[in-house]
C-alpha cells in the first residue's frame, strides 16, 4: 500500500505515477574489441537521442517550448564531443562502455557541482540524467518489464553461460538485426544472416519447443496464440492445439463486439 501526503482534506481521484529506481550496477570488464564496444556505446547514444527527442516533442506540444528545451539540452550533452571523446578514450584503453560512461559522467558531474553559478550547477543534474539513460541503454533495462528482468536474472545467477540483457523500449527492438546490434554492437546488412555475425537469434517459443523436445521428448503440438483488438469482446492469450480453427478461438474470446 502506497501512501501520499495530503495537501488538503477530502478525497482525490486521479492517476498516479510511481517512480522506481533501476539497478544500474554492472561488472567492469576488460575489452579486447574496442571498436565493437564503441559501436555499442554509439547505439545506446542514438537510442537515447531518439527517446529524448520524442519526450521533448511531447513536452513541446502539451506543456510548452521552453520546458522542452531541457530535453533538447540532454541531447546536446550526450552528443558533446568532450563527453563522447573522453568515453571513447577510456574504451580504447580497454574499459567497457558502462565503466566509461560512469567515470566520465561522474567527472563532469563533480566539476559542475562545484561551480558557483546556479545555472552551471544545474547542469550536474542534467548530466546525471544522461548517465542514467545511457546506462539503461547499455544494460538494456526496459522500463515496463522490471519484474521479468528480476526473475530471469535470479534464475540465471549461477549459470555463467547465460547473461540477461533486457533492452530499451523502442520500435522495432524485437527484430533480429536490431537485437544483435543492441546486444553485441555488431551490424549485419540485408544480405547477411545472423550467423555471419556469429549470432543465433531465437524467440521464446522456439526455445520452449527445443526444451520440450529434448528434455520431455514432446513434439510441437500447440502454441500460445494472442487474439486482441477493439472488435474482440474478451482479448486474451490462448494455448491452442495446432490446427484449431479461427472460429473456435473467436468463440472462446466471446466473439465480436
Amino acid at each position: 500500500m502506497y501512501k501520499g501526503i495530503e495537501a488538503s482534506r477530502g478525497i482525490g481521484i486521479g492517476s498516479i505515477c510511481l517512480i522506481t529506481d533501476h539497478d544500474l550496477s554492472f561488472e567492469a570488464k576488460h575489452i579486447e574489441d574496442t571498436e565493437a564496444e564503441k559501436n555499442r556505446l554509439g547505439a545506446a547514444v542514438e537510442a537515447l537521442k531518439v527517446k529524448t527527442a520524442a519526450m521533448a516533442e511531447n513536452i513541446r506540444k502539451n506543456i510548452g517550448p521552453k520546458e522542452a528545451e531541457i530535453m533538447e539540452g540532454h541531447i546536446a550533452m550526450m552528443t558533446d564531443p568532450a563527453l563522447s571523446g573522453e568515453m571513447n578514450k577510456m574504451i580504447d584503453a580497454g574499459q567497457c562502455a558502462e565503466a566509461a560512461v560512469t567515470a566520465v559522467c561522474d567527472m563532469f558531474i563533480g566539476m559542475f557541482s562545484k561551480m558557483e553559478d546556479d545555472m552551471m550547477r544545474q547542469r550536474a543534474s542534467d548530466i546525471s540524467d544522461v548517465k542514467t539513460g545511457l546506462l539503461k541503454g547499455l544494460l538494456g533495462i526496459e522500463d515496463n518489464k522490471n519484474d521479468v528482468i528480476e526473475s530471469l536474472t535470479k534464475l540465471c545467477a549461477n549459470e555463467p553461460r547465460i547473461e540477461v540483457v533486457p533492452l530499451m523500449t523502442k520500435y522495432p527492438q524485437g527484430g533480429e538485426r536490431q537485437l544483435i546490434k543492441a546486444c553485441t554492437g555488431r551490424e549485419i546488412n540485408s544480405k547477411m544472416l545472423p550467423a555471419d555475425a556469429g549470432c543465433i537469434v531465437d524467440n521464446v517459443a522456439t526455445i520452449s519447443a527445443v526444451y520440450t523436445a529434448v528434455v520431455e521428448g514432446k513434439p510441437v503440438i500447440d502454441r500460445i496464440f494472442t487474439i486482441t483488438g477493439d472488435a474482440i469482446m474478451e482479448p486474451r492469450n490462448f494455448r491452442i492445439c495446432i490446427g484449431t480453427s479461427y472460429k473456435e478461438i473467436l468463440e472462446a474470446a466471446e466473439g465480436y463486439v
